[in-house]
This record gives C-alpha cells, structure tokens and sequence, in this order.
C-alpha cells in the first residue's frame, strides 16, 4: 500500500475547525491531551504568550488546539518518529500551518533558537512511574519516566522559559508529592491547581498544575467532573472547557 492511500484510510479525528489522525504514534489520543491542550488554549487565548512550546506533543493535538484559539507561534517536539511524522502531516492539514513547528528531539536537547524564550511550556508527560511495563517498548518510553522524568521537565522548563513564562502540565493525583518536591527544585511556584475528577461520584485521578516563577501567597484551587455520573452525559463546567472542540456540543445546548 502507498503512502498516500494508507494516510488517506487513518482514522481522522474530527474536531470544530480541525481534524487529525494519530497512526504511527505510540501514544494515542485520550481524554488527558484533550483537557490539558483547552485548558492551556485558554490560557493562550487571555495571554500574551507568541511562542509556546508543546513537550512530548504525540500526534500534535495540543499544539493544534493551542493554534486554534491565539496568535502564537507553537513549536512541538517529541522523541518518537512516528509521532513527529504524524504531528508533521496534521500540522500541513490543518488552518495554522505557518505557526506550527515539529521537531524529532527530546526536551533535555533542544535548544532555543534565536534568543527567543518561550512564554509557555505545555507538557503530557510519561508518569506511570510504576506501572508495568508493556511489550510495546515505543509505548513505554511515551507512558514512564525512562525518557523525561519531572526533574528533567522542570529543569529544562526553567532554562526555556522567560523570567514570566509559565509550565502547564497534567499527571495522576499519586504524583502530588513528586511533582511539588521536584517543582521548589528549581525555583517554581503553583500558581493554580485543578483536580479532575471521571465523573462526580468519585474523586480525582488527574491534576493539571500551572506552574510560574513569581511568588504566590496561595495556590488557586478548583475542580472539574467530566461526566455527571452517566456515560456520555458531560458536566456544564466541561462544556464550557472544551465546547470549542468537540463537534457534538452544539450551540443550541452550550
């Protein structure tokens, strides 16, 4: 089968003003990239930020859903090919080609380009620290710590970021106390916090923190329920997150 033919039979994940595929990557599209990259396009959107960089970008989602809502150039790196060859093509198919940017490198490689500084960092990490391992070892390296543990994120985000730049980064609620320790490691500050819970009946399973330099008297807490409790039936305050994106909120419910 040519190429050709075989990129035109991936499976194409439609969004409102976008569509991707993620074949080739070791880490698949889910509910963490969708919720990290509205939360972090809202930032974008009500910010100043005009370079932002997308660590372990995978198939490009985030970058895209960052794209769709500000200005931003958006350069988005990853250590897997197949990722980097995916994030490529949907960057070409989709409305922003010429604010978006892939590169086959790790974060502890990559270097600045020109003296520009990046005002935000965006990262879904591997942090299934201890997990079992799969047989699929692309897949491992995307999902453990092997190839960026925290002490490397925040110690690479620090030399990245400008004095005013901001890390946004999801992880499981187990990783608390991991993330805080290695965070005050160099210098960073939560500025915000929210829990995510699956649905309302039960507690947390992920954190997306907000992390700056600039010192904060106290760390703004919120929490977000995907679901009500019923499958497919999605909270008001997920709605408003994501209501961009998902092509079945419509407007009339919104």
């Amino acid at each position: 089968m040519s190429d050709c033919k075989k990129h035109q039979e991936e499976k194409l994940f439609r969004f409102k003003q976008f569509s991707l595929s993620d074949s080739g990557c070791a880490m698949k599209i889910g509910t963490d990239g969708v919720l990290l990259g509205a939360y972090t396009a809202m930032l974008a959107e009500t910010g100043s930020a005009e370079n932002i960089l997308d660590a372990g970008t995978g198939c490009g989602l985030i970058a895209l859903m960052i794209a769709q809502k500000s200005s931003a150039l958006i350069h988005a790196i990853d250590t897997d090919k197949g990722a980097i060859a995916a994030a490529t093509r949907n960057f070409s198919n989709s409305p922003w080609p010429e604010r978006l940017k892939a590169f086959h490198l790790a974060l502890q490689q990559f270097e600045i380009r020109g003296k520009t500084r990046y005002q935000m960092i965006v990262c879904n990490p591997p942090y299934f620290q201890n997990s079992m391992k799969s047989p699929d070892e692309a897949r491992n390296l995307a999902r453990h710590n092997k190839e960026l543990g925290f002490n490397d994120l925040f110690r690479h985000s620090a030399r990245l970021l400008t004095d005013d730049g901001k890390l946004v980064v999801i992880y499981p609620v187990d990783n608390m106390e991991l993330v805080e320790k290695e965070a005050l490691n160099f210098a960073f500050v939560e500025a915000k916090r929210l829990y995510i819970r699956p649905d309302m009946q039960r507690s947390p399973k992920r954190v997306i923190s907000e992390f700056c330099f600039q010192k904060q008297h106290t760390t703004q807490v919120n929490y977000l329920a995907i679901e009500t409790g019923i499958r497919h039936s999605f909270t008001q305050e997920y709605r408003q997150l994501t209501f961009d994106y998902h092509p079945f909120f419509k407007e009339d419910e919104h």
